[in-house]
């Protein structure tokens, strides 16, 4: 009998993906929390933010994508950011894209129709991602033809709180749902409930159902045991059931 050649996958390759997203700036912790104190912040916050091809030249991001030496930082003068030179698009280690192609992207990548592009957009994104050498035709098939505004306006309108994304102009062109759990808004949706069970749905779930991991929950991993080396009855009223009560509570 012949032997079988064993399939099995295996990683041929890795490379960088580093995505120049200046319009997400707004939604970071600190500066989301400065906005609403300071109306005043996001219009300097906007002014301060870079075109992607700084972000592209920027020195130190050629050389994670492999196109300088490390230690030819230590020539360039600083700031880095002002005396970096021109630099390309993809390296040996990877790439760096505009937030245009990220964008589409996480619509590409969108199973579960939490985000909703404007329609001139998405057609701006479908040209930009058409000539990338790693997005097929089902990939442009999935980035949808968007919706009009009003369309969204009124997707909007429902109890589901939401985020809208903009570009670096300030251009706001889409909303993404933002849900802690995500079960939730699938068992509402004709077809959602289908999607209970896929992985991202249900690590979701479960962290919205017990909440961000603190330390103590480690102590959960762990038997406990008295000095003498016997293992803990944490039904019996000692030591034991006061620190089960605390990983429990």
């Amino acid at each position: 009998m012949a032997p079988r050649a064993l399939r099995q996958p295996v990683i041929r390759g890795a490379r960088f993906f580093l995505a120049h997203a200046p319009g997400l700036v707004r939604h970071g912790s600190k500066p989301s929390r400065d906005i609403a104190v300071a109306s005043g912040v996001e219009g300097s916050i906007r002014a301060a933010l870079r075109p992607w091809e700084a972000a592209r030249d920027y020195a130190p991001n050629q050389v994670l994508l492999g196109a300088r030496h490390p230690d030819s930082l230590w020539d360039l003068p600083r700031p880095w950011f002002e005396t970096s030179p021109p630099g390309g698009r993809r390296g040996p280690h990877g790439e760096i894209a505009p937030e245009e192609e990220l964008y589409g992207l996480l619509k590409i990548g969108d199973q579960f129709d939490l985000v909703q592009l404007e329609a001139d957009f998405a057609e701006e994104a479908r040209g930009a991602l058409a000539t990338h050498p790693l997005v097929a035709k089902s990939d442009l098939d999935a980035l949808g033809s968007g919706l009009p505004e009003a369309a969204i306006e009124e997707w909007m309108g429902g109890p589901v709180p939401a985020a809208p994304l903009h570009l670096r102009s300030g251009r706001r062109l889409s909303y993404g749902l933002q849900v802690d759990d995500p079960a939730t808004l699938l068992v509402a949706l004709p077809d959602g409930a289908g999607l209970l069970e896929h992985p991202t749905v249900a690590y979701a779930h479960a962290r919205a159902e017990f909440g961000r991991p603190r330390w103590y929950h480690r102590l959960a991993k762990f038997p406990l045991f008295d000095p003498r080396g016997r293992r803990l009855d944490p039904s019996a009223p000692r030591a034991g059931a006061t620190i089960a009560s605390l990983v429990h509570g």
